[in-house]
């Protein structure tokens, strides 16, 4: 069987833009060992409180 022309042109393309595509740095977040405390709710429990639990909210920085 024999590729044609434009058929081995195509198939050069695909397979050097597969080698970029793999051969780019993955993204990547740098750890942190900081937490913050973004949401603090304490009025859970009384009977006209909306929420039902008291929670507090923490977050990376």
């Amino acid at each position: 069987m024999q590729i044609s022309r434009s058929g081995s042109v195509l198939l050069t393309g695909a397979v050097a833009v597969a080698l970029a595509v793999t051969a780019l740095p993955a993204a990547q977040a740098a750890p942190s060992a900081t937490a913050v405390i973004s949401e603090v709710y304490g009025g859970g429990g009384n009977s006209g409180a909306t929420l039902t639990r008291d929670f507090i909210e923490l977050a990376n920085a």
